[in-house]
Order: structure tokens, then sequence, then C-alpha cells
């Protein structure tokens, strides 16, 4: 129910950076995470494990620090926790009739154990704090921790009662943080990549563009796989996200519209049309065609939300060239690079964006010291510049 999902959206994003003892305890009562695992259906006789699995496998302890019995006294622990329906969505009810209240033993605790009790016993584990720390160094360095990193910050994490906001803290000023092992190994989820690209190019688009972007890119946000959700690192990327990431910055920069989209995609029908190329296609390679007009929509449809918005890029990467005072093509490209890019891209590849920027001008006849003057044409020629170096796989790093 949507009620419920912005509920439960707004208790993450209110405890996100607090105790995660209570973040857990409130997700044990969040109407949305009782219903999607079933937990509405845990009645005392007839326990249904989802959710006690998912909560010791996914979310305290991880997997292989628990053992079935574990699970299935758990599972009693959540009889009788559910949802019920209220007139802005869902609400959490407990009901004391479907409650198996006779005594359970859970990771060597015996006692008459209810939802509440079960996060106290969760949290008391060592292994809780670990498994935590583990994740959240994991899912911002990109790279997996080594054990004693990992349990020097659980240590912390216990020590300040699961305060994630200090744990953050002091990961975020943590030189080891920024080593050169980390830097730049983390893939951009889908989400991450166009708020980044909407930030480093101040642009101000609806909320709708960010969301329908982030999906056309393989993150429909609050449509996750799984109770999981999604893969993380090279998982976001294949052929068809990696060329949709680059036209999605294309558009930002009005380089890309659905004009251009409709048009490209008119000329190579015609094209295949009049060379004979449609006929004798095997079935693969015309869904593969399918694929990639899907594709073409898409970014069609993304261009013209932002027609619809009236939306105007106020980038102006040519004031940017002004201020640091780059002249010549290097200079520019090494502007571009660092405002663009989280990570310095290797030589050969800044040669590679020169050469263009060299190309480009040529095209718009502008000198190479004559980028600061001609500013409309500059301004042009700049952010072709820009979508080519959001297109590059550096661009997918943070």
């Amino acid at each position: 129910h949507t009620g419920a999902i912005v509920a439960q959206h707004d208790t993450l994003r209110a405890g996100a950076l607090g105790s995660y003892d209570a973040l857990l305890r409130a997700m044990l009562r969040d109407p949305a995470m009782l219903v999607y695992l079933d937990n509405d259906e845990n009645r005392k006789g007839k326990p249904n494990e989802n959710l006690a699995r998912e909560v010791m496998e996914l979310f305290s302890l991880g997997e292989g620090n628990y053992t079935e019995a574990d699970v299935t006294e758990a599972a009693r622990a959540l009889t009788g926790a559910g949802a019920t329906k209220a007139s802005y969505g869902r609400a959490y009810r407990f009901r004391p009739k479907r409650h198996d209240a006779g005594e359970k033993e859970i990771l060597g605790n015996v006692g008459p154990h209810g939802p509440g009790d079960l996060a106290t016993i969760l949290l008391e584990q060592p292994q809780c704090a670990h498994d935590s720390a583990g994740r959240i160094i994991g899912f911002l360095e990109g790279v997996p921790a080594d054990d004693a990193r990992v349990e020097e910050y659980a240590t912390r994490l216990r020590e300040t009662g699961y305060d994630v906001g200090f744990l953050l803290k002091r990961l975020l000023l943590d030189p080891d943080f920024y080593r050169d092992e980390v830097v730049g190994a983390r893939v951009a989820s889908p989400v991450d990549y166009v708020v980044g690209t909407t930030r480093r190019l101040g642009a101000d688009v609806p909320p709708e563009f960010i969301a329908q972007a982030a999906a056309s890119l393989g993150q429909d946000l609050f449509r996750p796989p799984n109770v999981k959700g999604w893969d993380e690192g090279l998982a976001w990327i294949n052929t068809s996200t990696f060329m949709m990431r680059g036209n999605v910055a294309g558009v930002l920069l009005g380089v890309v519209d659905a004009e251009s989209v409709r048009a490209e995609a008119i000329d190579l029908v015609e094209e295949m049309a009049d060379s004979g190329e449609m006929e004798g296609r095997s079935g693969a390679e015309m869904k593969a065609m399918g694929r990639e007009q899907l594709r073409r929509d898409e970014v069609a449809r993304l261009a013209k939300l932002l027609q619809r918005v009236e939306y105007e890029n106020e980038a102006y990467l040519t004031h940017l060239l002004v201020r640091t005072r780059a002249r010549d093509d290097a200079s520019a490209v090494a502007v571009l690079s660092s405002a663009l890019l989280a990570i310095e891209p290797p030589d050969e590849t800044l040669a590679m964006l020169e050469q263009r920027l060299a190309q480009l001008r040529d095209d718009f006849d502008i000198e190479e010291n004559g980028l600061a003057r001609s500013r409309r044409k500059s301004e042009r020629v700049l952010r072709q510049l820009a979508h080519l170096i959001l297109s590059l796989p550096e661009a997918q790093l943070h």
C-alpha cells in the first residue's frame, strides 16, 4: 500500500543517522515490512518464518550466524505482530490472541519472548555490530574490509549504543577511507549517478525526472526486486545501461532531445530498409533491435519530461573556464574532468578528450584560445565535451 511505503521511507530517513537499535525495533513494527514478509499470517501454532529469517540473515547477524532452530523460535516470538488498514494506509497492530506466549530459546536466550525481546537478543549479539559495521563499510568503500578493521568499527558501534551517525563520521574522517584501493572502487548506483550528475551540473530537475531516469537505468525506486534489495557493484552495468547513463547526461546537458532521438530511429530504419538489411533478420536480432528502440523511447520520454516543466540547463560551462583561467584544450579538459569526475582519468583518456575538443572547436570555428571569448558557441562545444566525459567508464565510479 502506498501509505505504508511512504511511512516506511519516512522512518528510514528519520532514523538513518541515529540509533540502529531504534531503527531495528521500528522495522519490526513497520506495516510495510510486516505485510511484505507475510508476518500478518504469523500466528500461534502456524508460525511464518519469513521475517524472522530475513531479519537475522540480512539485517542483524548475517548468514551462518544462527541456526534453523533459532529461526523457528524467532518466528514464534513474532507471532501476532501485523498491520491493520487505517485511513492513511496501514498501521501496526499486535494481536495477543495470535501470539505464542510460550517459552522460546533464541540464540541461547530462554524466555516467553515477544517482538521487542527478539530485537534485544539480536542487538546483544557481538555479531550484530560486526555484521552491521561490515555492511556499512563495504557499501561505502566498494571493497570488502578486513576483519580487524570491521571489528574496530563494530566495537565503536557497540560502545555508542549503535550510533550510526558516529560510525559514519569516524569512517569519513578515517584516512584509510581515501586509500587508493577505495577511491574509484564503487560503481555508482543509478540513483547515485543521476543525482550526482545533476549536482555536478547544477541542474534543478523535478523529482519525477530522478525517479524515471533511475528506473531506466535499472533501479525502480520503491520497487526492489526482493527484500535484500538490488545487487550492487558491476551488476549495475551492462551494455544497455552504460549507454543509457550517457544519454541521461546528454538530456540534462541539452545535447540529446526527443526530436534528435526520434530522427535517429527513423534514419536508421530507413537506411536498413533501403539497403535490404531488414530482410533475413533472425528473431534474436529483431529482439535486440526492439530493445534498442525501447531505450530510445525511454530517452525521448526523459527529454519530453524536462520540456514539459520548461527545464533550462544552467551549467554554463564556459563560466567555469573563465573562473579557472583555462585557455587551451588541455587545461579545459583538465578543468571539466575534475569538475565532473570523482577520479582522474588515465593519460590516454585525457588525450582522447583533448583531441575531441579540438575537433569540436573546428566544427564551430573557434580558435583554441578563444573558448572563453565566443561564449555562445563555446557553451555548445563544452556541453558536448561534458556529455562525452559523463559517458566515460570513470564517470560510473565513486
